[in-house]
């Protein structure tokens, strides 16, 4: 099983294709703005630390609801984007997400699975 995951990873690291975002930057630059795409965005990781200390703050049973829905999120999105066309400029909502999140985080206010399944969603 290893080799056969190797062999899918390598071969889709030789084939050469544009993101869906935008065309790859070329020059060594390229490489590192990819890696740090996710921190280049302001609102990206400000929502990342945000609502981590919020559900870590509320404990196992808030990560367990807020993980898997949090990738829902994230595949509804790329459904949303790929297959309807809707483009939504992710900036506000994150802000408003990560300022929600980071409010609640400085209350250290206890909340249900339900809010925290919320946080995750939204996050993705």
């Amino acid at each position: 099983m290893r080799a056969i995951r190797a062999v899918v990873f390598f071969a889709a690291a030789l084939v050469p294709a544009e993101a869906f975002a935008h065309g790859l930057t070329p020059g060594p630059e390229g490489i590192y703005l990819a890696l740090l795409h996710t921190l280049s965005e302001m609102p990206a990781p400000l929502v990342m630390l945000a609502t981590g200390l919020v559900i870590g703050l509320n404990g196992t049973k808030a990560l367990e609801a807020a993980l898997p829905l949090h990738i829902v999120g994230m595949v509804a999105g790329l459904i949303a984007l790929l297959q309807f066309r809707i483009f939504v400029d992710p900036e506000l909502p994150l802000l408003g997400v990560a300022v929600a999140s980071g409010v609640w985080a400085a209350l250290s206010a206890p909340f249900p699975w339900l809010v925290a399944a919320s946080l995750g969603m939204l996050s993705g």
